[in-house]
C-alpha cells in the first residue's frame, strides 16, 4: 500500500510483519493482529502512509462494498465505534468497564485532528481529557518516547488522581494524528465517577446505585406494605413475576411485580441490562407496552410494579389455539411494528 493511492479497502495482518512509512521515514512496525488502512477508507481520502511487507506477509483485506454489506451503509460509524472499542480492551482499567459504560463514553468522544507537532496539551496546563489515538503518535516535546500511538488511550491513569496534574513539558503529535477525546468532566458525568471508583462500585455489588428507582407521581408514597400478594404467575431466568392488589383499595385494581434478584443478575453479568431497562421504562406510556409504575429496592433484590392485563402470551395463544388467522397475524404483527417504531422514537 502506498501513500497517496486511494483508500478503498481496510487490512488486517494475519502472518508476519510490515513497516508503516511516512515518506522515506519508518513510523513503526506491524505484527500479527494489527490493521491498516482504517482511517482513509473511514474518511474516503488518500492513504496517508506507505506500508512496505518486513518478510512474507498475509492480511485480510475487507473493501468498501463488504464492509457496507457486512456492517451496513453506515459502516463508517460501526468502525469508528468498534475502533474505540478495541482500543479500550487494549486498556487495563477501560477493558473492565460494562460495556454499557463504555458505550457512555464512546457516545460522548469528539474526533480532534492535528499537524505534526501541534500541542495536545501544553507545558504546565491540567490534563484533563482521555484520548483514543486513530492515527499517528502522541510524545512529549523533548522526548523521543511515545506516550500513545494508533488503537491505543492516553490519559486515563490521570483522571484517577486525587489532584490534578500539571505537565512538564509539551505533550504533542508527534506525525499528523487523528484522536477522538473525552474530557474527565464528561467522563464522570457518564459513568457516575471515576473509572476506578465504577469498578469498586461494580466488583462491590453497588453497580445498582446506577439504577434509578422511578415512580409515577401519585404511587410515590406507596411502600410494598400497601399490598395484597395474591399468587406467583411465573419464574424468569433473573426472578419471578407476581400478582399483586392495592390492600385496602381493591378498586384500584391489580399490579404485577417482578422481583429482579441482584445475586442473580450479578452472577451472569446481566447488570447492564438491568441499567438499561430502568432506564427506559420511566419514558414510555404506549397502549402496546404495559404501563411501568414504579420500582421498589429491597436489601436482596429490585421490585418492579407494571400494570395487570388479563390475558395469555402470544406464545400461549399459538400453543392453545393453534395457527391465528390472517387477520390476527396482521393484528399482532401491526401492534408489534407500531411498538417498536415507538421505542426506537425513545
Amino acid at each position: 500500500m502506498e501513500e497517496g493511492d486511494p483508500g478503498s479497502a481496510f487490512y488486517i495482518i494475519k502472518e508476519g510483519v510490515a513497516s508503516l512509512f511516512k515518506g522515506s521515514v519508518e513510523q513503526r512496525k506491524m505484527y500479527r493482529g494489527e490493521s491498516f488502512g482504517e482511517m482513509s477508507l473511514y474518511y474516503n481520502t488518500m492513504r496517508k502512509m506507505s506500508v512496505k511487507a518486513e518478510d512474507e506477509v498475509k492480511c485480510l483485506v475487507l473493501g468498501r462494498e463488504t464492509l457496507a454489506k457486512i456492517l451496513g451503509e453506515n459502516f463508517h460509524g460501526t468502525m469508528f465505534k468498534n475502533f474505540i472499542r478495541s482500543s479500550f480492551m487494549k486498556n487495563r482499567s477501560l477493558s473492565r468497564l460494562p460495556k454499557h459504560q463504555q458505550e457512555k463514553i464512546m457516545e460522548n468522544m469528539k474526533i480532534t485532528y492535528y499537524k505534526p507537532n501541534d500541542p495536545v496539551f501544553k507545558k504546565g496546563s491540567i490534563i484533563h481529557s482521555l484520548i483514543v489515538i486513530f492515527e499517528g503518535r502522541l510524545k512529549k516535546f523533548k522526548s523521543p518516547i511515545t506516550l500513545a500511538s494508533a488503537g491505543e488511550t492516553w490519559g486515563d491513569e490521570f483522571l484517577d488522581k486525587n489532584r490534578e496534574i500539571r505537565i512538564d513539558d509539551d505533550i504533542i503529535a508527534d506525525t499528523d494524528m487523528v484522536a477522538t477525546e473525552i474530557t474527565f468532566e464528561d467522563t464522570v458525568r457518564v459513568l457516575g465517577g471515576t473509572i476506578n471508583e465504577a469498578l469498586q462500585a461494580m466488583n462491590q455489588g453497588r453497580i445498582f446505585k446506577e439504577v434509578p428507582v422511578f415512580s409515577k407521581k401519585d404511587m410515590e408514597a406507596l411502600t410494598l406494605k400497601d399490598f395484597t400478594y395474591i399468587t406467583q404467575l411465573t419464574k424468569i431466568h433473573y426472578g419471578s413475576m407476581h400478582l399483586l392488589e392495592r390492600r385496602n383499595e381493591p378498586c384500584q385494581g391489580r399490579y404485577v411485580c417482578k422481583i429482579i434478584e441482584k445475586r442473580i443478575l450479578k452472577d451472569n453479568s446481566l447488570e447492564a441490562f438491568l441499567v438499561n431497562e430502568m432506564q427506559v421504562l420511566p419514558l414510555l406510556n404506549f397502549p402496546f407496552v404495559c404501563q411501568y409504575y414504579r420500582t421498589f429496592e429491597e436489601p436482596n433484590c429490585y421490585v418492579n410494579l407494571f400494570e395487570f392485563v388479563n390475558g395469555m402470551e402470544l406464545y400461549d395463544v399459538i400453543r392453545e389455539i393453534g395457527l391465528l388467522s390472517s387477520k390476527d397475524c396482521q393484528f399482532y404483527v401491526g401492534s408489534m411494528i407500531l411498538m417498536l417504531e415507538y421505542l426506537q422514537q425513545k
